[in-house]
């Protein structure tokens, strides 16, 4: 059996310092398509959002 630990994502790396010091067209395209998400958490290859919603799934 595998087990999986929780781990919170840091917020110290924010998508603006990555706007401003690597790639601002790639966050202004994300933003378009309503695809910049902040991570709550992940567990294995499952990643939380702040509202709850899961992103990826974990094989057993």
């Amino acid at each position: 059996m595998t087990t999986v630990r929780a781990t919170s994502v840091s917020s110290a790396v924010s998508t603006s310092a990555y706007e401003e010091y690597v790639n601002p067209q790639w966050v202004s395209l994300l933003n378009l398509l309503d695809m910049n998400v902040e991570y709550e958490k992940c567990a294995g290859a499952e990643l939380f959002t702040r509202d709850a919603q899961r992103c990826g799934k974990a094989r057993s």
